[in-house]
């Protein structure tokens, strides 16, 4: 299921209509999977504080701080930018992966659509065998906008 589905699914749900009509200056901020279990879920932000809709069924998960800078409000993902499917993306990573981080073995991969610098982004982490993440970040368009591959412990 695409994101855009999921945000769709959930917006529909009598669980989000009910709780948007208590919270109208809400809007979507992002949406979070982890591939090898491919469901998503989809958070919705004040700019400050963050709620959480899981799907299948759609159910709310309680209000959490947001983990960001002070001072700096959480910006609001547009549904209508997300154009780059998850396959389409998932195809850039691999081909990202096996250009520069081909001895890395990724065992969980986590997903997260947000907007970062005015434009939504794919942000893609792989946790590796050797205690490594490998991190992708994709525009709409399926360009890299960086790649890292860092060491959990140091």
């Amino acid at each position: 299921m695409e994101l855009k589905e999921a945000v769709d699914e959930v917006e529909k749900s009598v669980e989000f209509i009910n709780w948007k009509k208590e919270h109208t200056q809400w809007y979507l901020a992002h949406g979070f999977m982890i591939f090898e279990d491919n469901e998503w879920q989809v958070g919705y932000t004040d700019g400050e504080k963050v709620i959480t809709f899981f799907l299948n069924p759609v159910k709310l998960m309680p209000e959490q701080e947001a983990c960001k800078k002070p001072d700096v409000k959480i910006p609001s993902l547009n549904k209508a930018n997300l154009k780059l499917g998850l396959d389409e993306v998932m195809k850039v990573i691999e081909k990202i992966k096996a250009e520069k981080y081909s001895a890395e073995q990724i065992m969980k991969t986590i997903i997260l659509v947000q907007n970062i610098g005015e434009k939504e982004v794919y942000n893609i982490t792989g946790l590796t065998q050797s205690l490594k993440t490998v991190n992708v970040k994709v525009d709409m368009d399926g360009k890299v906008i960086e790649d890292s591959c860092q060491a959990l412990v140091q």
